[in-house]
């Protein structure tokens, strides 16, 4: 029951931890280019996986190739899309994403390590 509280636990501040990254993003600029920017970043990992995994799981299921495939070209989409919205959002902001993310990254791992 612990282990489990604790994995629970551990989600959310990682949970935690990611909105907090994103809110010092939407601090840093305003405008349609940015706004699809950032919605291209946080969009880009749930589609990949969740396209790559209902593909393989209906590819499985049907025992059909072109499923897995579908479900690559997806995955190969979704860097698609973090490749466009580190464009979009500009250089500035990503270096400032990044700096900030591994800070905070840092902190919740000595936070947790407690």
């Amino acid at each position: 029951m612990r282990q489990a509280y604790l994995t629970l636990h551990g989600h959310a501040s990682f949970c935690a931890l990611c909105v907090r990254v994103w809110k010092s993003a939407w601090r840093m600029g305003k405008g349609p280019r940015f706004t699809i920017g950032i919605l291209l970043l946080l969009g880009n990992v749930p589609f990949g996986y969740g396209a790559l995994a209902v593909c393989s799981a209906i590819a499985a299921a049907q025992k059909s190739k072109a499923w897995g495939i579908a479900g690559a070209v997806c995955y190969v989409l979704s860097w698609m899309m973090l490749g466009l919205g580190i464009l979009l959002v500009g250089p500035a902001v990503h270096r400032f994403l990044s700096q900030d993310t591994k800070r905070k990254f840092r902190a919740w791992r000595r936070f947790r390590s407690q």
